[in-house]
């Protein structure tokens, strides 16, 4: 479901000028929100909720970047988390760009910070409220994809 949510975004949305935005974290949203309707309509029956994003330095160009992390609630009620996604978004030419996404994960994977081109990722137990962290793990972004650059650890 990832892919198809993504793969349409990478094509579909352009570059956010940075007018107007100061924060990647914030041009990254703008991108995001915009395209949260064709997410929502391409899931019927669900929305899109937690919405967060995380800057940092993912590609080594000295620029910060963004991940915005989202996922999918059945549009009945309930505290389910159906689906969702991480989309990557670098810093290009004074604007953001969605270049990709984090590949189909785990239930209760959260991006955590980003620092020195390392993606921190936590991940939480799979049962509402989610709140219970059991193991963390570096990613990185390399060649135009992302990828564990090593083991999990348990939490500390």
């Amino acid at each position: 479901m990832n892919k198809l949510i993504l793969s349409i975004a990478v094509v579909a949305s352009g570059v956010a000028s940075a007018k107007g935005f100061q924060k990647p974290g914030d041009m990254a949203l703008a991108l995001f929100n915009a395209y949260v309707p064709k997410i929502e309509k391409t899931n019927p029956g669900q929305i899109v909720d937690g919405v967060q994003a995380v800057s940092g330095d993912i590609d080594g160009d000295g620029l910060d970047d963004a991940i915005v992390s989202f996922v999918l609630l059945e549009k009945a009620g309930g505290n389910a988390v159906v689906g969702g996604g991480k989309a990557i978004y670098l810093q290009k030419h004074g604007g953001m760009k969605v270049v990709g996404q984090f590949p189909e994960e785990p239930c209760g994977m959260r991006v955590d910070k980003i620092i020195d081109g390392k993606i921190k990722v936590q991940g939480f137990e799979c049962m509402a409220p989610y709140m219970k962290l059991e193991w963390e793990q570096d990613w990185v972004f390399k060649n135009g994809k992302v990828r564990p650059a090593g083991d999990r650890r348990p939490a500390k």
